[in-house]
């Protein structure tokens, strides 16, 4: 029954997660293809106005919608977080 749910609801309304910043995200991601983006050039193509909270709440939300993974990149300071699609999009 849930599949049938989630199925339909896909159907009618695609890739919407219903939260506007999420979708945005998405498109962005799409956009950059399998390399994906830091949190940093994410915050950078907002204009550096969406918080911090902001961001990690609309990446959450792809990650609850199997969209999206996050994977944290060693350097030689501080790890990167880089955001990529999952297989299933």
């Amino acid at each position: 029954v849930w599949r049938y749910a989630e199925d339909s609801a896909r159907f009618l309304f695609g890739e919407q997660t219903g939260d506007p910043l999420a979708d945005e995200i998405l498109a962005l991601l799409k956009k950059a293809g399998a390399e994906g983006l830091t949190r940093t050039e994410l915050s950078n193509l907002f204009g550096r106005n969406k918080t911090a909270a902001r961001l990690n709440a609309a990446i959450t939300t792809l990650e609850e919608y199997g969209k999206v993974r996050r994977v944290q990149e060693a350097t030689g300071g501080r790890s990167v977080e880089r955001i990529v699609l999952t297989n299933t999009n």
